[in-house]
């Protein structure tokens, strides 16, 4: 929707193509190791001590 894009305006983008092909579509990229993305890990949350 582009709300992780500065700049960008959130707009609605459909897939058209059927839940069965973006399936085969989502798996093929996995399979190939996500090529093209560019992943990194996320920070975990800091564990905040509980005052009493």
């Amino acid at each position: 929707m582009g709300a992780n894009i500065p700049g960008k305006p959130r707009i609605f983008m459909p897939y058209i193509g059927g839940v069965g092909a973006y399936r085969r579509i989502c798996d093929d990229v996995a399979a190939r190791g996500y090529e093209g993305f560019a992943l990194t890990r996320a920070e975990q949350p800091q564990k905040v001590a509980a005052s009493s």
